[in-house]
């Protein structure tokens, strides 16, 4: 077995049946299967994203989850049962050094 250094994905994923036809350039420009990455328009390649653990869930029931976003702000709201808490650009929101909530008592 043989490793082949291939810097350009510009044909993308392709079938397991493309080395059966005369088609070396595409084969030369492509992979069979991605994990985890990104294929860029150009070619290249860049890891996918993870997620980030920005804070405990404040209750162990349902809580929804909605992202908002501007220009120049990413906003995070926690909504469950009783209230919501807040979150700018990956940290929570802070008010007087506590995270900033509304609850509903």
């Amino acid at each position: 077995m043989f490793n082949i250094n291939i810097s350009n994905f510009s044909g993308g994923e392709v079938s397991k049946y493309v080395n059966k036809y005369n088609l070396k350039n595409l084969y030369y420009s492509s992979c069979r299967t991605l994990k985890n990455m990104i294929l860029t328009p150009w070619g290249g390649l860049s890891r996918r994203n993870g997620s980030k653990l920005i804070n405990n869930l404040t209750h162990n029931k349902e809580v929804r989850i909605i992202a908002l976003e501007d220009n120049n702000n990413h906003i995070l709201l926690e909504i469950y049962t009783l209230g919501i808490r807040f979150y700018l650009n990956g940290e929570p929101l802070l008010k007087n050094g506590s995270h900033y909530s509304i609850t509903n008592n």
